[in-house]
């Protein structure tokens, strides 16, 4: 499949999924895990420090778990929102994408559903960046508590 057909099937399921879930401007994080759970088979979406990445999807049989790291509370629906982008390319036939074109296209996608600027995403990415580089120096002792919370949780083995 061509970039330019990829990126318009993606402005189609973006129309799509903001006018089913009654998106007007800017989406918040339940409208975006709403739609993970529903459009895109996620069963659990999980903000953990314990993810060695900023966020990352794994497949759990026949549903998906979407790990994420993220202290800026503005950018979560993005970040969220970027990996139902890799959702959604792989579902519209992006599945032989070059890694950074799939990387960039789960961004636009992010920010299209989610209402913002490519500009806007990547400026929050950078608060976030810096408040995680914050809390890690501060806090590396709160990993051991965090490590039992996923594993209550039952999803220590995926991580």
């Amino acid at each position: 499949m061509l970039y330019s057909e990829l990126v318009d099937k993606l402005n189609q399921e973006v129309e799509r999924l903001r006018f089913n879930y009654g998106i007007k401007s800017v989406a918040n994080l339940e409208i975006i895990e709403k739609i993970a759970h529903e459009e895109f088979y996620v069963s659990h979406i999980v903000n953990t420090r314990l993810v060695n990445e900023r966020c990352k999807v794994i497949s759990d049989g026949d549903e998906f778990v979407i790990f994420y790291s993220v202290i800026f509370k503005p950018f979560k629906p993005l970040v969220v929102g970027h990996e139902v982008g890799h959702l959604a390319c792989l579902r519209l036939g992006g599945e032989n994408l070059h890694p950074a074109e799939e990387e960039d296209m789960a961004t636009y996608f992010s920010a299209r559903l989610n209402g913002v600027s490519r500009n806007q995403f990547k400026a929050y990415e950078f608060v976030d960046d810096l408040l995680i580089t914050g809390r890690d120096v501060l806090n590396f002792l709160g990993t051991f508590k965090e490590r039992e919370r996923i594993e209550r949780m039952g999803l220590a083995h995926l991580l």
